[in-house]
């Protein structure tokens, strides 16, 4: 989890400018919206997929089923188009206008949602590793 949550700011900000780069303006905004949807959707199977194969077969079986997926998308990701060098501009010509009173809002309401899905999927973790199981063996 360290090791995941290290690398996760440096995606947003590159994959938001690959975006920027290689799609026209009137199609960014759905690719965003589609990317940034990708972490949850993961989630959701992850936390669908993973608990059922844990119970079929075992849990160390459900971790390892996550590597080929881990490495197609690494593959996935090399194959795709490569970051275009910057303008020559300067550098105040990059930079986003300040949010106006509805993206404030849409920020703070994003702030709250995702620290409350945070709050719950932490305290679900704890709850349910509280109940010891008898079939665990590490």
């Amino acid at each position: 989890m360290v090791l995941a949550g290290a690398a996760q700011p440096f995606a947003n900000p590159a994959t938001n400018r690959l975006i920027a780069a290689h799609l026209p303006a009137k199609k960014r905004a759905t690719a965003i919206g589609i990317k940034q949807s990708g972490v949850q959707f993961g989630a959701f199977a992850a936390g669908l997929l993973l608990p059922a194969l844990a119970g079929f077969l075992s849990w160390r079986v459900a971790l390892a089923a996550i590597i080929p997926v881990a490495l197609a998308a690494a593959v996935v990701a090399l194959r795709r188009p490569r970051d275009k060098p910057r303008p020559s501009a300067s550098p105040a010509g990059l930079l986003p206008q300040a949010p106006d009173t509805t993206a404030r809002w849409l920020i703070l309401y994003s702030l709250g949602i995702g620290t409350g899905l945070a709050a719950l999927s932490t305290y679900l973790r704890n709850s349910t590793a509280t109940v010891p199981d008898p079939s665990f063996r590490p």
